[in-house]
C-alpha cells in the first residue's frame, strides 16, 4: 500500500513529524494459474498481471486484474505470442503471426489488438513505461535499441552502434540495454531524448547482462571470474555512489528485476532455481519461493512479486506474492526548520518533501498541520 504522510507543526513553528509505520506481512506464495500447459514470462504493473501460456495449443497472452480478480484473454491469435509486458493499463508482446517477429499492444479489458511495430526483419525483447515501448529490431542488419510512444506514434532511435544491443528495459526516460560494442557484453544506458549511443553503467571485463532499471537503480548479472557463476550488482544513476553486489554467494544468479528498493532474482545455491529477494533500503536478503522443481523468471511491481513455477509436476505455472513495504515514506527539506521561531516580519512559508524507495506516496493522505490546524490547502 502507499505510504501516508503527516507534517504537523507546533505553536511558533516547532515542527513534528508523524509517519504511520507499515505493518509487516508474512510473505505468502500464491498460485495465479491452473490451466492444463505450461504457462511462463510473467509481468506485473499496476493491477495488472501479464503472462504467456500454451493451453489453446499455441502460446497466447493472458492476464489477472489483481484488484478484481478477473481473468481476461488478452489475445488468442495463430502464431506464437510472447514476452508480454504491461504498465498497468495495456499489454505489449511480441508476435510472428506475419511469418517475422511484430510487437502487438492492446488497452485492456475493451481494446482491440493493434500492431506497434513490424516490417522487415524481427521486432522483439519490447519494455513498457508510461506510453513509450522500447525494443530490438534487426532490420538494419544488426540488433538496435528503438522507442516508439503508443499514443502519438513517434518513433526513437535509442541506439544504433554497429555493435549488437539486447534485452532493453526502460523507467521514465531512461532505458538500460546489454550491448557488445567492447568485445564482451557490458550495461548501457541513456536517456530517450540524449545524444550519442549511450554511455556504460559500470566498466568491467567480464560479461553483464540481462539488466533492469527503476526510477534511476539499475540492476544487472555480473560474470564472476573468480568463482565462474553470475552475481547480481546494482548501481544508482542519480547517485556518486560506485556500483555495488546486492549477492555474490557462491551460485549462479540470475535474470533480476528491481522496483523501489525491492531486488528479485533466479537464485541456483540450493541446487535449483529459486527466487530470492533483497532490500535494498534494510540490505536484507532471503529466499521468496523455494522448493522442489524451478522457480524462474521474477517480475516486481510495488510489494508484488511473480514467477513462473515448476514444482516437480511437469507443467509450469505463474505464482505470485506480496512483500510488504515495512519502511515509511521520509520527510525532508522541511521549512522553517524544526525548533526554529519566526518573528512576526511578513508572510512565511511553510513546505516539506517526502518520498518513499517502494511503493509510493498517497498524496490523498498528505496533511500539514499548523499548531493542530489543517493548512494543507493553503
Amino acid at each position: 500500500m502507499a505510504g501516508k504522510v503527516k507534517i504537523a507543526l507546533g505553536f511558533l513553528a516547532t515542527l513534528l513529524v508523524l509517519i504511520p509505520g507499515i505493518a509487516l506481512a508474512a510473505v505468502v506464495p500464491v498460485q495465479v494459474t491452473f490451466d492444463a500447459g505450461n504457462q511462463g514470462r510473467p509481468d506485473v504493473s499496476g493491477d495488472y498481471l501479464v503472462w504467456k501460456g500454451n493451453q489453446a495449443g499455441n502460446w497466447n497472452i493472458y492476464m489477472k486484474d489483481l484488484s478484481t480478480g478477473t481473468y481476461l484473454d488478452v489475445t488468442l491469435n495463430t502464431g506464437t505470442q510472447n514476452l508480454p509486458v504491461t504498465n498497468g493499463s495495456v499489454v505489449v508482446w511480441q508476435d510472428n503471426r506475419n511469418g517475422t517477429e511484430d510487437i502487438y499492444w492492446r488497452a485492456m479489458p475493451g481494446g482491440s489488438e493493434q500492431v506497434l511495430i513490424s516490417g522487415p526483419g524481427n521486432q522483439g525483447l519490447s519494455d513498457i513505461s508510461g506510453n513509450t515501448v522500447v525494443y530490438v529490431d534487426n532490420s538494419s542488419g544488426n540488433n538496435d535499441v528503438y522507442a516508439k510512444d503508443i499514443n502519438t506514434g513517434i518513433l526513437t532511435p535509442v541506439c544504433t552502434n554497429p555493435a549488437s544491443q539486447w534485452q532493453p528495459r526502460i523507467s521514465g526516460d531512461m532505458v538500460v540495454w546489454e550491448d557488445n560494442r567492447s568485445g564482451s557484453w557490458n550495461i548501457y544506458t541513456k536517456t530517450l531524448d540524449g545524444a550519442g549511443d549511450g554511455t556504460p553503467v559500470y566498466a568491467e571485463s567480464n560479461d553483464q547482462k540481462v539488466s533492469d532499471i527503476h526510477d534511476g537503480k539499475v540492476v544487472w548479472q555480473v560474470h564472476n571470474s573468480t568463482s565462474g557463476y553470475y552475481d547480481i550488482w546494482t548501481k544508482d544513476l542519480d547517485s556518486a555512489d560506485p556500483a555495488e553486489p546486492v549477492t555474490d554467494d557462491a551460485a549462479y544468479q540470475n535474470s533480476p528485476r528491481i522496483s523501489g528498493d525491492l531486488v528479485v532474482w533466479e537464485d541456483y545455491r540450493n541446487g535449483n532455481y529459486d527466487i530470492y529477494m533483497k532490500d535494498l533500503t534494510s540490505e536484507v536478503e532471503s529466499p521468496l519461493a523455494t522448493g522442489a522443481g524451478v522457480q524462474a523468471r521474477p517480475a516486481v511491481y510495488g510489494e508484488t512479486v511473480t514467477w513462473e513455477s515448476d514444482p516437480a509436476t511437469g507443467n509450469y505455472d505463474i505464482w505470485m506474492a506480496t512483500v510488504a513495504d515495512e519502511w515509511p515514506p521520509v520527510i525532508s527539506g522541511l521549512t522553517p526548520a524544526a525548533d526554529s521561531s519566526l518573528g512576526c516580519t511578513g508572510p512565511t512559508t511553510i513546505s516539506a518533501s517526502y518520498t518513499d524507495n517502494r511503493v509510493g506516496i498517497d498524496t490523498g493522505s498528505v496533511q500539514l498541520l499548523l499548531a493542530g490546524d489543517d493548512v494543507t490547502a493553503d
